[in-house]
């Protein structure tokens, strides 16, 4: 989205310019963040920065307490802007990059002294109201829903978090370890003001960090760090209240990282990866958050990835997951799902396919497999996330894939859900997933049914 600039100081009015001229006169020393957008009205922004200036440099405080209490109000906040400045900040008035990192990771820091841990949970409890999942963005989501457009437009260009900001240190360091808001996936369009406060992003991985959370020895790949702090801002920016976190492959047999993650955020709900004969119970994993278990079929040689449980597995596993309360999700395509169709409806659980049944651009939507994947649908047995961008790789116009999400909207959209596939792994770049959730809205054709895929189902599947 377009940012509103500074003005040039050769274009600035009179008033303008004085309120320019006191802030690089100042404290601060240059004109930088959201007080870029507020110099074009000069009264809003002259107010704005005496009372910044008060705030943080008329205090008693020394610089670190200062810095200490601003990192923790913008972490808690969801600003990128405001961590990012304050970060570096915080590394020159001392404090260590372990609390730094705990901070991001809305964790008490390690070893704090006396007068910092009173600062610290001063500050935790003066903005206990915007902890959890972001209580306050769901209410701004509601409130610009009931707005004009227009003015959502200009008050999120305003709410800007620095990104086009060429004054604006760039810490290419803390982008390596990953102690920043947002993994690149997950900064860019604002946050949708018009999905659902209540919705569901139904399909996402995480990953790390790996000192605590190791990989599986043997796997298939090596992903970045994807961090719980990561996707709770994406949901935040997606309008988005709810998350389904799906064991990747790449874990193997080990659930911690998952559990660990549910245990801590009860918003969200869980997919795990078991086998016959493995070490995790299914009994009791419901009331831990756990929803299904997941399963792999896909055609081809070295389709499925090391560490993946086999629709054998699933079928052998089938009367305990039933006994459980649990979904079987399977990763599968229509290449695949002739074969075991009949073996799908036999199944005493209900199954969800994820990325859209994997279905082929080129064959259409009469191809044989896609057909298939569209009678088990209308079956009601049968569930679909939506997530096409994974079968449109390879396709110039992701348009080509309209017709798929259509098709599937006339046949059941009782069964349909939507997942992000947040932090899409192997996919250089990685799409954003602001845009994959519009782009899904816009095939969707209305907003009932937008209302139905996001709130309605995975309310019923989810709970």
């Amino acid at each position: 989205m377009p940012r509103i600039s500074l003005p040039p100081p050769e274009t600035m009015n009179a008033a303008q310019r004085a309120v320019h001229d006191k802030i690089v006169s100042g404290p601060r020393g240059k004109v930088q963040g959201p007080l870029r957008a507020a110099l074009h009205n000069p009264e809003l922004a002259d107010k704005w920065q005496a009372l910044g200036a008060l705030l943080r440099y008329g205090t008693t405080l020394p610089p670190r307490l200062s810095e200490l209490a601003i990192l923790v109000t913008g972490r808690a906040c969801c600003s990128p802007f405001e961590w990012y400045a304050h970060r570096l900040e915080a590394e020159k008035a001392g404090i260590e990059q372990p609390v730094i990192e705990a901070i991001l990771a809305e964790a008490d820091p390690p070893g704090l002294c006396a007068d910092d841990a009173a600062v610290y949970r001063y500050a935790v409890e003066l903005n206990r109201p915007q902890l959890g999942l972001r209580c306050n963005l769901r209410r701004r989501a509601r409130a610009l829903r009931r707005t004009d457009r227009r003015g959502t437009d200009g008050a999120d260009r305003l709410l800007h978090d620095g990104g086009d900001d060429a004054q604006r240190p760039r810490d290419t360091a803390a982008r390596r370890r990953g102690t920043r808001l947002c993994t690149a996936a997950a900064v860019g369009a604002p946050m949708s003001t018009a999905a659902a406060a209540a919705g569901w992003d139904c399909h996402a991985h995480l990953f790390g960090p790996y000192e605590r959370f190791a990989l599986a020895p043997d796997r298939s790949y090596t992903p970045p760090e994807a961090l719980e702090a990561h996707y709770l801002d994406l949901l935040a920016r997606l309008g988005l209240a709810h998350g389904v976190l799906v064991h990747p492959s790449a874990y193997g047999d080990d659930p911690a990282l998952l559990l660990h993650t549910l245990a801590r955020q009860p918003a969200l709900r869980g997919v795990v990866v078991v086998r016959p004969g493995g070490a995790l119970a299914l009994r009791g994993l419901r009331e831990r958050g756990v929803r299904g278990a997941r399963f792999s079929h896909r055609s081809g040689a070295d389709a499925n990835f090391a560490g993946s449980a086999s629709f054998d597995d699933l079928r052998e596993l089938a009367p305990a997951l039933a006994e459980a309360g649990l979904h079987a999700e399977l990763w599968t395509d229509c290449d695949a799902l002739g074969s075991i169709a009949d073996a799908l409806m036999a199944l005493p659980v209900p199954v969800v396919i994820d990325h859209m049944g994997g279905f082929g651009v080129d064959a259409g939507i009469d191809a044989p497999g896609f057909r298939t994947l569209l009678k088990l649908l209308a079956s009601g047995k049968v569930w679909v996330k939506l997530c096409a961008y994974r079968n449109l790789l390879n396709t110039p116009d992701w348009q080509a894939g309209r017709p798929f999400q259509q098709k599937m909207v006339e046949v059941n959209p009782g069964r349909l859900l939507w997942g992000s596939d947040w932090p899409h792994l192997r996919v250089a770049p990685a799409p954003d997933a602001v845009r994959l959730l519009a782009m899904f809205k816009d095939w969707a054709g209305s907003e009932a049914v937008v209302r139905q895929v996001l709130e309605t189902n995975p309310e019923h599947l989810y709970r």
